[in-house]
């Protein structure tokens, strides 16, 4: 027999689990990090990888983590469990913030025609590169060839170098954050965790 869920009509799924995210991140304590760093933990190296990261996010939040959020946490060389908290919430700011920013990117995509030149239904590298000439962050620049070629790796498109209009999102998203690790890196404000 089917279990029924309380009669309770629920139109948001993802709302009600991104609530429960931001109430377990608050309610997190040492105990609570210790249980958890060592049961993703599983090569007993001392620190998570970026997977086992992304699976712990996944038990805290029902919800497989966005590559976007991962990886703009540049946790490649792991996560030490006493660095743990600090970024679970760097990504729960991230998750935050990452809404606004798609809604804004969706409105921009919703321009691709005034990219997209040829009519051929992809921006192809030049038309790739107006694109985010436009783009807030660039400042007026254009970018560089090698940019692009970076953002196209990020994304996925590097075999076929073109961005098709559901993609433009996702690549207004990752020019934004190649953006922000340019500037911190001209800073030197560069953290590692």
């Amino acid at each position: 027999m089917a279990r029924r869920n309380s009669g309770v009509k629920v139109t948001n799924q993802s709302k009600i689990k991104w609530n429960r995210m931001t109430m377990t991140i608050s309610t997190l304590d040492s105990k609570r990090v210790d249980v958890l760093f060592r049961k993703h933990d599983v090569d007993r190296s001392g620190m998570l990888s970026k997977s086992q990261f992304a699976a712990m996010v996944e038990e805290l939040n029902s919800v497989k983590p966005p590559k976007d959020a991962i990886d703009f946490l540049r946790i490649s060389g792991g996560v030490k469990k006493e660095n743990m908290l600090d970024t679970v919430k760097h990504y729960n700011e991230y998750m935050k913030k990452r809404k606004i920013r798609q809604q804004r990117y969706k409105a921009l995509a919703e321009e691709f025609q005034k990219y997209d030149k040829n009519d051929s239904g992809a921006l192809e590298f030049e038309e790739i590169i107006d694109m985010l000439h436009n783009h807030p962050m660039s400042k007026g620049k254009y970018p560089k060839a090698e940019q692009v070629e970076q953002l196209l790796v990020l994304i996925d498109c590097a075999e076929t170098h073109v961005i098709k209009k559901k993609q433009v999102p996702d690549a207004l998203m990752a020019w934004e954050n190649m953006m922000i690790d340019a500037n911190e890196e001209k800073s030197g404000m560069c953290s590692v965790m």
